[in-house]
């Protein structure tokens, strides 16, 4: 086939630079990215959130900027990971890795009772866990981004611990499905209830103590109602940013590579923050830990081992998981928690 130059010439003015010119205004246009989360605003994982946001922006001189949507749940319970995934969502979603334990136990080794005390030992399990985690996430048509580690909890309280006899009565804020469980056993009365409801819950008297960090009862001003609080370190939960698959493939390559260059930027950045946190908050409340009860440190040890017992039991990879932990804090000269010696029989059988 001929063409003349007055076709060619049509060609090109009708279909060829159109092409260009929509992918140039694709390239260049703004993105909006929604955020759903339900996090304070003046928390310490609002402030990473934020500096993550913030330097994506200036990356991409604001072709990508960020609408923050406030949630009123965790998630859980009752919740679905496929949830966070649908189109006409939220195109980015922040939630505990725990919210979903009761529905994908291969998030469930994160909290574990005592299985990490401290960042380091947090460090050395989620570097062990991350792999089945992402691939779970891949399955889920998520990408994650990075994560933000809570400090450890503790135990906080209206009144001070007396009598084992005593924990019946006291109900207990959890946020997650191993939580619940753990307090379920230790003989509290364990109570779900969200973060923005936690103020008025306390004065009704729907709950007399919580499971929590000492940067986030801070944070949330928790500790002006509940002014007793126990030093566990009982798990360091981990919060999540993921990105709904979908929306990240659409976009033009240097808006992907300014997102997950900067995740990875702020997950890095996380611990150190989070640790600098904690022993802030660690130095404003010194003066302000109970001593724990000698009965309720055995009990709670012996709670922990059924759990994890338990936990071991339901797939042969957590025994993998566990051996994993094992090596890895080993090779990295770091201190084991207690409770890993207490069941290596169970995961190395």
């Amino acid at each position: 086939m001929n063409f003349s130059s007055k076709n060619i010439r049509f060609i090109l003015l009708v279909v060829i630079v159109p092409i260009i010119v929509g992918t140039l205004w694709f390239r260049e246009s703004n993105h909006k990215i929604k955020i759903a989360h339900n996090l304070s605003y003046s928390s310490l994982q609002t402030n990473i959130l934020r500096m993550f946001t913030d330097n994506v922006e200036m990356e991409t001189n604001n072709k990508i900027k960020f609408e923050q949507n406030l949630t009123e749940e965790m998630r859980w319970p009752g919740s679905r990971l496929s949830e966070l995934s649908e189109t006409g969502g939220s195109d980015m979603s922040v939630f505990l890795l725990s919210a979903f334990s009761p529905d994908l136990s291969v998030f469930s080794a994160n909290t574990l009772p005592y299985l990490a005390e401290n960042f380091d030992q947090s460090k050395a399990l989620w570097a062990v866990n991350k792999n089945s985690i992402q691939e779970e996430m891949d399955r889920q048509n998520l990408i994650p981004l990075f994560i933000m580690t809570c400090p450890p909890q503790g135990l906080f309280l209206k009144k001070p611990l007396k009598d084992e006899k005593d924990l019946s009565k006291i109900k207990i804020r959890v946020f997650d499905k191993l939580g619940f469980t753990f307090v379920q056993q230790m003989g509290f009365t364990p109570v779900y209830i969200e973060n923005n409801q936690m103020t008025d819950a306390i004065k009704s008297g729907k709950v007399d103590g919580a499971l929590g960090s000492k940067t986030h009862f801070y944070d949330y001003n928790f500790i002006t109602f509940l002014p007793y609080y126990y030093e566990l370190n009982f798990m360091l939960p981990r919060y999540i940013v993921v990105m709904n698959k979908k929306v990240f493939q659409e976009l033009p390559d240097e808006k992907r590579e300014a997102i997950l260059t900067n995740a990875a930027f702020t997950g890095s950045m996380s611990w150190r923050l989070a640790a600098a946190d904690e022993y802030k908050k660690t130095m404003i409340m010194k003066n302000k830990y109970e001593p724990i009860p000698q009965w309720f440190k055995e009990k709670s040890l012996k709670v922990a081992i059924e759990i994890i017992s338990d936990w071991i039991e339901i797939k042969d990879a957590h025994k993998k998981t566990l051996k994993n932990y094992e090596t890895y804090l080993k090779e990295n000269h770091t201190q084991p928690p207690q409770i890993l010696k207490k069941v290596s029989t169970l995961y190395n059988s």
